[in-house]
């Protein structure tokens, strides 16, 4: 079964569950990351502001 993509390109039953894959694997990726840096930026601020004697 193919189908045709707006891009042009042609989708077969092979690529489409790769394609998904590929998909959520970026999406989680990308979310880990942002947790990571929510994280990382949620213990550096106060030390910073400690470090510089910000009020």
């Amino acid at each position: 079964m193919r189908t045709q993509q707006p891009s042009g390109g042609q989708v077969t039953a092979r690529t489409a569950p790769v394609r998904r894959r590929a998909a959520t694997l970026t999406l989680c990726l990308g979310l880990f990351l942002l947790g990571m840096d929510l994280a990382i930026l949620n213990v550096a601020l106060p030390d910073l502001n400690n470090d510089l004697s910000a009020r």
